[in-house]
């Protein structure tokens, strides 16, 4: 078979022709071909195999992502969830103390009148002054 792969076809040719052996010699050449294309087919199988598997691994690694992006998803949703829960919390807590200080406020604004008589503006003046120790 090498020798006529290297060129020696004709002159193998010419040599069966004599001999009436064309037919047989163009069987085994055929039988060559058919060798060399059963040797590209295995090789392409291979490949396609290869690619194959390549294929199924990167399906598998995208299943794999996709289920990690599910689950960050998730737990930045929960942390979402859980920064509304405190800012009401926050938001309660905070008019809770607006609320008492109000009142505080106001007693302090009471308890100012009635030991400086019940003008504003002359408590005020006691109590800044008695702070400056005027």
């Amino acid at each position: 078979m090498d020798l006529l792969r290297q060129g020696g076809v004709a002159c193998f040719l010419a040599l069966a022709d004599r001999r009436n052996l064309v037919d047989p010699v163009e069987d085994v050449l055929a039988g060559g071909d058919v060798l060399d294309e059963g040797d590209d087919l295995k090789e392409a199988r291979d490949e396609r195999q290869d690619a194959g598997e390549k294929l199924a691994a990167c399906r598998e690694t995208r299943g794999n992502l996709l289920v990690q992006v599910g689950e960050q998803n998730q737990a930045l949703a929960g942390m979402r969830q859980a920064a509304l829960d405190r800012q009401a919390i926050a938001k309660k807590e905070q008019e809770s103390a607006r609320q008492q200080a109000e009142e505080d406020y106001q007693a302090a604004n009471r308890l100012q009148q009635e030991r400086f008589g019940g003008d504003a503006c002359a408590a005020a003046e006691a109590v800044i002054d008695k702070e400056l120790g005027l």
